[in-house]
C-alpha cells in the first residue's frame, strides 16, 4: 500500500478502522485525519494560500518509528508541504524533536520510493519542503516557541550540519479548529478532576463542548467513537502506568542488577498485555454500547453491527438473548 493516500470523504477519518485499530487511536488523530480538518490545519498554517483546496491535500502514513502504541501522530502533504502533526500531552520533553525528527527522515525516505526518484543521477530531485509542529496541551506554564535539535542536543555547534526546527503551539487562533481542539482537552482536563478517568468526565465534555459551539460537527457526528477511543485509551495507560510505577520502586528499593533486569523483561511484557487487554476491553464496551443501541434505539441490527462496530451474526445472537 502507498504511504500517501489521496483523500476523497470530507466528513470521515481516511479508511475504515477496526474497533482494535480505533482504540489504538486518540481523538486528536480522529480529529484531525478528516480531509476537511486536515485541510483547515493547512489554512491555518499557511493563510497565504489561496488556491489550495482539499481534493489537494493527502495524508502520509508515519511509521511507528519509537514503537509505542500510544503514539497517534499525523502527517499530511498539500502541494511540495509536508506537514508533520505531533500532540504531547503528558510531562514536558524536549525528546519529541527526536521523535519528529525521524518522522521527517523517513516519509522523506517514503516520497522518494514511491516518486522513484533517482538520487544517483545528475539532476537534482525534488522533495517536499518539511515542516513540524508540536500541539503541546499539557500543563506546563512555559515552554520555548521553537526547538531545535541542533540547539537541544548538540550546543547549537554549526559542525553538525543537521537540524530540526518544530514550532510550538499552545494557543490557536480564537475560533479556529486547533483553538477549539486546544480548548475541548482543557474542558476534559476540568471534567477528570471532578469525575476522574471515567465515561462520565468523558460525556459531560461533549456536552459542554457541544454547549460552548466547540468542535461541535465532529463530537455531534462521532460522540459514541470519542467515548469508546478515549475510555480504552484511559484503560490502556492506567494499567501500564499503574504497573510500570510499581515495578520501578520495587526496582529502586532492592537496587540490584537482576531486579532491573526482570523489571525490563516485566514490562515488555506487560505491553503486549495491555494490547491484548485493550482488545478485550474494547469489545466489553463494544457489546454495552450494542446492548444500549438494541434496548433504547428502535434500530435495524445491521444498523446496530455498523454503530457499534461489532459483526452482524454477534448482533443477532445478542438480540437474540434479549428477546429482541
Amino acid at each position: 500500500m502507498s504511504n500517501e493516500t489521496q483523500l476523497q470523504n470530507d466528513s470521515e477519518p481516511l479508511g475504515k478502522q477496526t474497533l482494535n485499530r480505533e482504540i489504538k487511536s486518540d481523538v486528536f488523530t480522529d480529529l484531525f485525519s478528516a480531509p476537511k480538518n486536515m485541510f483547515k490545519l493547512y489554512q491555518e498554517f499557511h493563510p497565504e494560500d489561496k488556491t489550495a483546496t482539499v481534493d489537494d491535500v493527502k495524508l502520509v502514513t508515519l511509521t511507528n518509528v519509537l514503537a509505542d502504541n500510544m503514539y497517534n501522530d499525523l502527517g499530511f502533504r498539500v502541494g511540495d508541504r509536508l506537514i508533520i502533526l505531533v500532540e504531547h500531552q503528558s510531562t514536558w520533553t524536549e525528546n519529541i524533536v527526536v521523535r519528529i525528527f525521524l518522522y521527517v527522515a523517513q516519509s522523506i525516505k517514503d516520497f522518494i520510493d514511491e516518486q522513484k526518484l533517482n538520487l544517483y543521477s545528475g539532476k537534482k530531485v525534488k522533495l517536499p519542503k518539511p515542516e513540524a509542529y508540536v500541539v503541546y496541551t499539557g500543563d506546563k506554564p512555559s515552554c520555548p516557541e521553537v526547538l531545535s535539535l541542533n540547539d537541544l542536543f548538540w550546543d547549537g555547534d554549526k559542525n553538525y550540519t543537521v537540524d530540526v526546527r518544530v514550532k510550538v503551539i499552545r494557543d490557536g487562533k480564537k475560533g479556529d479548529i486547533l483553538d477549539q481542539y486546544i480548548v475541548f482537552t482543557r474542558v476534559l482536563a476540568e471534567q477528570i478532576k471532578i469525575h476522574g478517568k471515567t465515561v462520565k468526565a468523558i460525556k459531560e465534555t461533549i456536552r459542554i463542548c457541544k454547549e460552548r459551539n466547540i468542535l461541535k460537527e465532529y463530537l455531534e457526528s462521532r460522540e459514541s467513537e470519542v467515548v469508546t477511543i478515549m475510555n480504552a485509551l484511559y484503560d490502556q495507560k492506567e494499567i501500564l502506568e499503574r504497573y510500570v510505577n510499581e515495578e520501578r520502586q520495587e526496582a529502586r528499593e532492592e537496587g540490584r542488577a537482576e531486579a532491573r533486569a526482570e523489571f525490563s523483561k516485566r514490562e515488555a511484557e506487560l505491553k503486549e498485555e495491555v494490547k491484548k487487554v485493550a482488545e478485550r476491553t474494547g469489545r466489553e464496551k463494544a457489546i454495552e454500547f450494542a446492548k444500549d443501541l438494541l434496548t433504547d434505539l428502535n434500530l435495524s441490527l445491521d444498523a446496530v453491527a455498523k454503530y457499534s462496530r461489532l459483526p452482524l451474526p454477534d448482533v443477532e445472537e445478542l438480540a437474540k438473548s434479549m428477546g429482541k
